[in-house]
């Protein structure tokens, strides 16, 4: 059994106010607002300088990699470059593998946006190009999944190994839905969805991928896709209850394309 450590025990009182402090920020926006994510990475950064002064803690690299979300969503990437490496020597400098995996699975969408040019032609369904690369990257996180060390009771949405297995199978299916290739997607998301147990996110998530499975399949038959759209307008409705703006805030948007059988979808992934 994993070694599993407290944070209120384990680690500073500082690193764990200033972790708290970056998930309220992060959960004030619905990732649709660049605005408000460089704020929340204008206000981390004025806190790094105690951070640097302390020793490394699983607390400190959460929040590094928070900021690095908040960054890549706001699309300034130099900055979410270094919140990244912040976020690396934090979780290596404390053995958290399950943090670690969760760094290697953004290279993969790294060479993704690399492969995209950047999302030149947008950020929807019906124009980003599959990567071979990015599937292969994914591959590698398995390494993680299975490797030993501690675990950081850090609450529900931070990394462990329970997560990393779940994001492993789910962004496998993301990255063959994008390559169009439906039942081996339709495969990871349900083993995705095996391994939820009571993760909220990541359940509404994970059925949020498979919607858009279903709703591909109906585009490619001709079916009527009027129950999916309904599910996502229903995962909408939960997402938005349990105060999970960002991914109520893209099913709402996908229902409404899906009303109008368009093919501009837009992804659950932070590109």
């Amino acid at each position: 059994m994993p070694d599993v450590r407290n944070v209120s025990s384990d680690m500073p009182d500082d690193a764990a106010d200033l972790l708290a402090q970056a998930r309220a920020l992060f959960s004030a926006t619905d990732g649709r607002d660049p605005a408000a994510l460089l704020d929340m990475t204008s206000s981390l950064e004025g806190e790094y300088a105690a951070m640097a002064r302390r020793a490394p803690s699983a607390a400190d690299a959460e929040t590094c990699r928070l900021a690095m979300l908040a960054a890549i969503g706001a699309g300034d990437h130099r900055e979410a470059d270094v919140w990244r490496a912040r976020a690396l020597a934090r979780a290596a400098a404390v053995g958290w593998t399950a943090a670690l995996g969760y760094l290697v699975m953004g290279e993969a969408f790294r060479v993704l946006a690399r492969d995209n040019d950047a999302y030149s032609l947008g950020r929807t369904f019906d124009v980003i190009r599959p990567s071979s690369a990015a599937e292969r990257i994914v591959d590698e996180v398995e390494v993680l999944v299975r490797a030993s060390g501690p675990s950081f009771d850090l609450g529900p949405t931070a990394p462990s190994r329970e997560l990393l297995e779940r994001s492993v199978h789910e962004k496998r299916g993301f990255l063959l839905l994008l390559s169009g290739d439906l039942p081996r997607a339709r495969e990871y998301y349900l083993l995705a969805l095996e391994a939820v147990a009571g993760q909220v996110r990541g359940g509404i998530k994970v059925r949020l991928g498979l919607a858009l499975v279903d709703y591909m399949e109906s585009a490619r038959s001709g079916s009527d896709a009027t129950a999916t759209r309904e599910a996502t307008e229903r995962l909408s409705r939960e997402a938005a209850d349990a105060g999970i703006r960002d991914l109520a805030a893209t099913a709402a948007r996908n229902a409404e394309v899906m009303t109008a059988g368009g093919r501009e979808l837009e992804p659950y992934e932070i590109l």
